[in-house]
């Protein structure tokens, strides 16, 4: 996953909402009979709602692997044969699992940035990786400051794009309740109106 480019934030909340909607459209009349108009609001805005996204960025742990890396994917300035794979050092930062893994690959309105992270997910740990073409898994004094000023400008983008990402979840939050209230009343009516026309038609 790449880091709040995979997903535009928008379109996965408005997603989460179509489906909130989508479960109202496709209820029977029996069904929407069997509770209350109120109870069926609060139970459809529950599963609609967007817990803000939380990132836990202090508890992690990290480890130097030595990997293959293709020679296709060095800069052109390194002397490697095409075909050739050459063993170079990669680091990875291991965190605690974000609430919500999947806000990790949105982006939210306006969102640019130049940073370009790839994230992978275990059940309850998300991975940060840096790939160098550093040959030893001893990493220089330069090499180690380079590591750390990139991890460091990682998390400032996490924590600052984190903030914007909630603002919109929090405003997406509080026009739930409005919207699938509107989608009700308009099922109920055809409800309704639908059962006038059914009389109607019996009425002779």
């Amino acid at each position: 996953m790449k880091l709040f480019k995979e997903n535009n934030l928008k379109n996965y909340l408005t997603q989460k909402l179509d489906r909130a909607k989508s479960d109202i459209q496709y209820m029977t009349e029996f069904e929407i009979a069997k509770i209350s108009k109120e109870d069926l609001l609060a139970k459809l805005t529950k599963e609609a709602t967007v817990k803000p996204l939380s990132v836990n960025l202090q508890d992690r742990t990290v480890k130097v692997m030595m990997i293959d890396v293709p020679a296709e994917i060095f800069p052109r300035t390194y002397n490697v044969y095409s075909g050739e794979k050459y063993s170079c050092a990669r680091i990875t930062y291991t965190y605690p699992s974000p609430n919500d893994s999947q806000l990790m690959g949105c982006a939210p309105s306006n969102y640019n940035s130049n940073l370009n992270v790839e994230l992978s997910f275990s059940p309850k740990e998300m991975h940060v990786n840096y790939q160098t073409f550093y040959g030893n898994e001893k990493l220089s004094d330069d090499k180690k400051a380079e590591v750390k000023k990139w991890i460091t400008s990682v998390h400032k983008e996490i924590e600052n794009t984190t903030n914007i990402i909630n603002d919109e979840i929090e405003n997406y939050n509080s026009t739930i309740s409005q919207s699938l209230e509107k989608v009700i009343d308009t099922k109920l009516q055809n409800i309704t109106e639908k059962n006038k026309q059914n009389d109607d038609l019996n009425n002779f």
